[in-house]
């Protein structure tokens, strides 16, 4: 039998006493049994291709101890990566001191750096002169107002 929740459970109390967090849970159903995939990151972002292999072996012995997952399944520890959809508060935490780019629901797109995160919105360092300098100090954008949020790689 698969418990998603049960499972979400156990992994994400694992993670948070290793110093990571779970972002999301998806079992996928194939035609040899399932895969169980996990998406993982730390709170401040930047997880490594060794830390989900070494994560995956971990969480494999974990379920094999702890559940009682009777169908034969898959598991795969990876990333949200830079493309994950920017919405939870705890998306907003992950990219703390990162660009991002927002866009608008009349298409406008502003772009710029998190530099805090308020309950209602974020602080965004809006510009940058040639040598690295903000030129346009802070400006706060409420959620509600955000469409989409994605990471940006300078």
């Amino acid at each position: 039998m698969f418990d998603k929740e049960r499972i979400r459970e156990k992994i994400e109390i694992f993670l948070e006493t290793e110093g990571y967090i779970l972002f999301d849970l998806k079992w996928i159903v194939t035609p040899k049994g399932g895969i169980l995939r996990i998406y993982v990151d730390r709170e401040e972002g930047g997880i490594t291709l060794q830390e989900c292999s070494s994560l995956n072996e971990e969480i494999s012995l974990l379920l094999d101890r702890e559940m009682d997952i009777i169908s034969p399944y898959t598991l795969e520890v990876s990333s949200p990566g830079i493309d994950w959809p920017i919405k939870t508060p705890k998306d907003w935490r992950r990219i703390l001191h990162k660009r991002v780019e927002l866009l608008f629901s009349d298409s406008r797109r502003i772009e710029g750096k998190v530099v805090s995160i308020e309950e209602d919105g974020v602080i965004l360092e809006l510009g940058e002169n040639s040598r690295g300098k903000s030129y346009l100090s802070v400006g706060k954008v409420l959620f509600r107002d955000i469409v989409k949020a994605k990471q940006k790689i300078v």
